[in-house]
């Protein structure tokens, strides 16, 4: 009886530390990385992999605004904050800058508008070079 009892104890034993290690790798295994990293200075911007997202495609001229989502991205595919972002400007179209520097998911902001109808094109540069991904706008 007393072989028998230390038998089902180390077996419990066996089993709470198996239970134990298998929670900690499955913890360590599904760590999830942060959607930004590192400095602006330390991690390279890979400009084919960043990209401009506009909405809406086409607005009334006079006022009526399109954002502009510009997306700072590495080569993984992971967002760099504090990235400088500026967006191709003419006479034609006014900028209002919402957040010029990259934030924690890379994502820099502005609004566009024309007070001049036609199609435009919007190109983005980050820290001097420019997204080769461009977007045509309309101000109707």
């Amino acid at each position: 009886m007393g072989k028998k009892i230390v038998i089902t104890g180390l077996a419990l034993f066996i089993l709470v530390l198996f239970l134990f290690l298998g929670v900690y790798l499955v913890k360590q295994i599904t760590t999830i990385e942060p959607k930004a990293y590192g400095t602006s200075s330390d991690v390279p911007v890979d400009l084919a992999n960043s990209y401009i997202f506009v909405s809406p495609l086409q607005a009334l001229s006079g006022g009526e605004k399109i954002r502009v989502n510009i997306f700072i991205l590495d080569g993984r595919g992971r967002g760099l904050p504090g990235k400088t972002v500026m967006i191709g400007n003419t006479n034609a179209i006014k900028v209002n800058v919402i957040q010029s520097k990259s934030d924690e998911i890379g994502k820099a902001i502005f609004d566009i508008s024309s007070n001049t109808p036609g199609v435009f094109l919007v190109e983005a540069s980050v820290d001097g070079a420019i997204l080769p991904q461009r977007v045509n706008v309309t101000f109707k």
